[in-house]
């Protein structure tokens, strides 16, 4: 079974929020997921200052990184989407 996890960095000098964990049977169905949503946040780029970088880590597992900001008075906001494999 895998585990995606989406964790949410705000700063340096705060703790990492972990947004939510869903559960997949497979390796492939969980990495479906986060190819699905990097084509969403794909979309974001055309009207919003965002970042969107799709990763694979050494054992060829998607990892998604979503930068953005919430308001122009705060800072910067990393989301990390990944599959984690559970046990």
């Amino acid at each position: 079974m895998f585990a995606l996890v989406i964790i949410t960095l705000s700063s340096i000098d705060s703790l990492p929020v972990f947004d939510k964990i869903k559960i997949y049977e497979t390796a492939f169905q969980c990495n479906s997921k986060i190819i699905e949503i990097y084509k969403e946040k794909r979309k974001l780029i055309a009207n919003y200052p965002v970042s969107v970088k799709l990763e694979k880590d050494q054992k060829s597992h998607n990892m998604l990184t979503f930068i953005y900001k919430e308001d122009y008075n705060k800072p910067k906001k990393t989301g990390i989407y990944r599959c984690i494999k559970t046990h």
